[in-house]
């Protein structure tokens, strides 16, 4: 940098994400972007401690994204972030935080930009000088399954990561850009060509702070191509045995019943909530110094009794918060209209200190509501297939024949042909699978809504007629207009018109 022919040194020249960002990429200067400074995806009582507004949105959107991340069911969560997120995007970033080993990522360091047109909500990162710097870091960095997580883990990735066929992608691009972009030799190359272009001036940088030299820059730059080449030896061995499972100890909470009223009694004849555990292993598993906890922020809760699960077998507890009755019968009760319970292991690493803040999450589950005489299971055993069914305490589990609703994902939901397109006076938008909860939104090409339609008869109707006329009833001018249909709170489909008057 020279300003009025005086050298200033090298600086590094950044984008601010805000509504000139937003422009030079195409987008509406009235989408929702946030900063999270701490906390990331964590349900607070005051965004703004923890959350900067980059542009006029309010905390609605926000606080919209963040009930959905926490509190979607299992069962649902993969079609929520198909309909809400770039899902493509968040593991690729996912992934190349992981291999430059981003330790300062999980819970901060990143926007969240919602696009008003499409709904559709991405990530844009910032702030990567922890990077390049522990290169045996885990490779689910971040997540609640993490033993290694500064500051602690992101509830978001964690549930991203459980979802198989996200996991799988996760691990297919940590496998593609581990042999492809992201080498050793591809990291010499370019680590020599960035050096060579800025070492002059980088040498003549007079404002170097105390700790700032030639030689710590030169010594700097081999670090990064030493890192890069121990970080992949420790990547790549890892990356089929993340994509088997992400439950490293074969311990599964595998049935939960949170709304026992006369199905099966605990030995004092009362008919309590409880969850099953089983142990896909062919070996027994011990449960002592493992927890349960249905409160994601405090995870040490319920210390579980010195018990043993036999191979391939299965262990009832009580979750009926009357833990006086005996070592199966915990703390806490499960709510029936659906909740978090999780298990975890304070017998692992070296320093456990850190376990007892953070400790490593076992096996996470976020159920659904459930009905009197049914119970949240997975089928088969300790797959991650989640549903309603008939209870099957101590017992493999039946088929899940009860049908659970997809609350946030109606899927035939869906924009048919709209005619005449271009037109004139007015068109019809032709519907699929039309609910009581269907509405057309119309905005023009800056991002503006201009209209909204709801459909008068839901059963019935296949289409509907837009006049060319904002609510206020103006005549709108000539243009391209995005037609959006949404159910509840997720976008399924949208389609654009050209009006020419």
């Amino acid at each position: 940098l020279e300003l009025n022919d005086e050298y200033f040194g090298v600086y590094v020249n950044l984008e601010q994400v805000d509504e000139a960002y937003l422009r030079h990429r195409g987008h509406s200067e009235l989408d929702p972007i946030y900063k999270c400074v701490w906390e990331a995806f964590s349900v607070l009582d005051d965004y703004s401690t923890c959350w900067e507004q980059e542009t006029d949105c309010g905390w609605g959107d926000l606080e919209d994204i963040i009930e959905l991340v926490n509190f979607t069911p299992d069962n649902e969560y993969a079609a929520m972030l198909d309909s809400a997120f770039d899902v493509e995007s968040l593991l690729r970033y996912y992934a190349i935080i992981i291999l430059t080993s981003d330790n300062d990522f999980s819970r901060h360091n990143l926007y969240l930009h919602r696009d008003i047109v499409t709904g559709v909500w991405r990530l844009i990162p910032w702030d990567h000088n922890v990077a390049f710097d522990n290169a045996h870091s885990p490779i689910d960095l971040g997540t609640h399954f993490s033993p290694q997580t500064i500051g602690g883990p992101n509830i978001f990735l964690t549930r991203l990561i459980q979802v198989d066929s996200y996991r799988n992608r996760f691990c297919d691009l940590l496998d593609s850009l581990s042999t492809s972009l992201y080498t050793l030799s591809s990291a010499i190359d370019y680590v020599d060509s960035v050096t060579s272009y800025i070492r002059t001036d980088v040498y003549a940088d007079y404002r170097k702070g105390s700790h700032e030299n030639n030689a710590a820059w030169e010594e700097s730059a081999t670090h990064i191509a030493w890192f890069v080449g121990n970080r992949l030896d420790y990547v790549r061995p890892r990356i089929d045995s993340l994509r088997e499972s992400i439950n490293r100890y074969g311990v599964y909470i595998n049935e939960i019943c949170a709304l026992n009223d006369s199905g099966y009694a605990d030995e004092h004849g009362d008919y309590d909530d409880w969850l099953e555990l089983y142990n896909s292993n062919p070996y027994p598993v011990e449960l002592e110094g493992r927890y349960l906890s249905d409160n994601i922020d405090s995870l040490i809760y319920w210390e579980l009794p010195d018990v043993t699960i036999p191979a391939n077998g299965y262990l009832v507890l009580w979750t009926d918060g009357e833990p006086s009755e005996g070592p199966l019968h915990g703390p806490f009760r499960l709510d029936s209209d659906g909740e978090f319970v999780g298990l975890f292991d304070t017998m692992v690493g070296e320093e456990p200190e850190i376990w007892d803040r953070h400790p490593p999450g076992i096996d996470l589950v976020w159920f659904g509501e459930q009905s009197a005489g049914t119970s949240w299971s997975r089928y088969p055993d300790g797959e991650n297939n989640w549903g309603l069914a008939d209870p099957t305490p101590g017992a493999p589990n039946s088929p899940t024949t009860i049908e659970t609703p997809l609350a946030y994902m109606p899927k035939n939901l869906s924009i048919g042909s709209i005619y005449p397109n271009p037109f004139n006076m007015n068109c019809r938008i032709e519907l699929e699978g039309v609910s009581a909860e269907t509405e057309i939104e119309i905005f023009d090409l800056t991002g503006r809504l201009v209209r909204v339609l709801y459909p008068a008869d839901a059963d019935k109707l296949s289409g509907i007629i837009w006049d060319g006329r904002d609510n206020s009833g103006r005549n709108l001018p000539s243009g391209v207009y995005l037609i959006r249909a949404s159910s509840g709170k997720n976008v399924t489909d949208s389609k654009r018109v050209v009006m020419l008057k």
